[in-house]
């Protein structure tokens, strides 16, 4: 081999050399900067909600209101908020107001670095949230039964009346003494002046047993209208 081919073989040997302890040398930094970026999250922790009581107030209440409030606040190293103040509003004033007075009272584990608490700005939603009341559900069923008994009510008297009527006039048809008897004493005289006319009376029977069934039901809805207390 030549001089300088052995030259050329030299400089690509030692430059292959360079190469790989330049990139060994790199992937060592990467995992240590790894590792560091690892560590330093491990080490710092942000604050955590201990006891968050909320503080409704009765006209937002009374007045339906609802929202979220984000409010800036300091934790700071005791774990308490501090110099809060409203980030984003609920668009109800007194729903702010109250999210003020009320994160004022939460607690915190406050945020840590390196394991030493330290204070720390944080944005927290305060939620105003109305719950339904079952009783709304519940009295809605009772009116729909109401409606229903008082319409039952009424259509099972009409029909009655309807049959009534009609029977005086069948009656009235036959003779003046089952007349008379449906008129004085037509719940006793009604059954005998059915089962003795049978072909005549079979129709309004079915009339009037439709107004009575109808009625009865409708007093059988009644009870089912009062409230548990």
């Amino acid at each position: 081999m030549s001089a300088k081919g052995e030259m050329i073989h030299r400089a690509r040997v030692m430059t292959k050399g360079f190469m790989k302890r330049v990139f060994v040398a790199a992937l060592c930094l990467l995992a240590m900067s790894q590792l560091s970026f690892a560590q330093t999250q491990a080490a710092a922790t942000d604050p955590a909600v201990i006891h968050a009581p909320i503080e409704y107030p009765p006209a937002a209440v009374n007045a339906g209101e609802q929202g979220t409030v984000l409010v800036k606040v300091e934790v700071n190293t005791d774990g308490r908020a501090v110099g809060a103040t409203i980030d984003k509003s609920s668009g109800h004033a007194d729903l702010d107001e109250a999210a003020l007075r009320s994160i004022s009272q939460w607690s915190f584990s406050p945020a840590t670095k390196n394991g030493k608490p330290e204070a720390q700005w944080i944005i927290m939603p305060v939620a105003f949230q109305l719950k339904e009341d079952p009783s709304d559900g519940l009295d809605l069923f009772q009116n729909l039964l109401a409606a229903l008994s008082v319409l039952l009510g009424a259509l099972g008297a009409l029909f009655w009346v309807a049959g009534f009527i009609w029977s005086i006039v069948l009656a009235k048809r036959k003779s003046i003494v089952w007349l008379s008897g449906m008129v004085a004493l037509w719940a006793v005289v009604y059954p005998l002046f059915v089962a003795t006319n049978w072909s005549l009376t079979w129709r309004n029977l079915i009339c009037v047993g439709l107004g009575i069934a109808l009625m009865g039901l409708s007093l059988y809805l009644l009870p089912s209208q009062m409230v548990p207390i």
